[in-house]
């Protein structure tokens, strides 16, 4: 390139546009009798650069201007690099909102099922004992005893579901107290798998938003070990120091295959794991999938914490 450069008039290496600016800055450095700098665009054949240019008169030997003389130092990479960066965080902000509007939605639901179906179906059951306290008919006691039981158990169901779109051990103890909370419920539900859990304390609060984003994962990913993996072994591993957060869920189950992006996934209905992925960037992080066929699979979430 610089081959390209030497001995050529401003003219012959630039466009019009572009040396209308050099020579406007050429002309103020002469006018000011000071050096100047700007950032120019120069564009010549098959190719584009960002240039910060400097000039300053030149001087002969009794002081007078005869001229100029400039330098100019290529930032194109780093204009790209700032741009792409740019890029990335407005992404990560649309996948932050994303979340945060999924999340309100959870809320919602969560708070019309309690406040409509729970109790109705609440109000229901009080009406089926009470009608059982009057029957006399023993067949009919009976069914209404089946009918009580049933709609208890439809609204420890809803209950349930309740819990998991808004869990309540989260806001008021922390992530850790949740996930704790929240083993201890899954496995009365899957008594054949053994959940390790090795929960670091943190000193000071861990934003909101993390703690929901890593909640969201732990949970996906146990939904998903349970239905799918055929693991009977779970460690979840938190870990914390100065520069970041390191959540881990490792479970010894079939696997899949490792060569796979987030298009083959969301192909091949794995919308839970996309979804991991979109949290953890969604607060600055990264997850990490290390899976084999038969060899288990490790899900790693890492956090620095100036994103945080």
């Amino acid at each position: 390139l610089v081959d390209r450069l030497i001995g050529k008039r401003d003219d012959e290496v630039s466009d019009a546009q572009d040396l209308s600016e050099l020579l406007d800055l050429k002309r103020a450095a002469l006018e000011q009798g000071e050096a100047l700098s700007r950032e120019i665009n120069i564009r010549i054949p098959n190719q584009s650069m960002r240039l910060v240019t400097y000039v300053r008169p030149l001087h002969d030997a009794e002081g007078r201007v005869i001229g100029v003389i400039g330098s100019a130092l290529d930032v194109t990479v780093l204009r790209q690099l700032e741009e792409r960066h740019s890029m990335d965080l407005a992404q990560v902000e649309v996948q932050r909102h994303l979340l945060e509007h999924r999340e309100m939605e959870r809320q919602r639901l969560a708070g019309s099922l309690h406040d409509g179906p729970v109790q109705q179906l609440g109000s229901l059951g009080f009406a089926i004992q009470a009608a059982r306290g009057t029957a006399k008919d023993p067949d009919l006691s009976a069914s209404l005893a089946q009918m009580s039981d049933e709609v208890k158990s439809l609204v420890q169901e809803l209950l349930d579901v309740c819990n998991e779109l808004r869990p309540p051990v989260l806001a008021r103890f922390g992530l850790q107290k949740a996930i704790e909370s929240h083993a201890e419920d899954f496995q009365e539900k899957y008594p054949g798998l053994k959940i390790q859990l090795e929960l670091a304390e943190r000193l000071g609060k861990i934003p909101d938003l993390i703690n929901l984003a890593l909640f969201r994962i732990y949970q996906e990913a146990l939904n998903n070990i349970a239905r799918h993996y055929h693991a009977d072994q779970v460690t979840v591993r938190l870990d914390f120091n100065p520069e970041q957060a390191v959540f881990e869920i490792i479970d010894n189950g079939q696997g899949f295959s490792p060569n796979f992006n987030a298009v083959d996934l969301v192909r091949n209905g794995h919308f839970g794991l996309v979804g991991m992925i979109e949290r953890a960037e969604a607060i600055g992080g990264q997850l990490t999938i290390a899976t084999e066929q038969n060899q288990g699979t490790t899900i790693r979430v890492v956090i620095p914490w100036s994103n945080g």
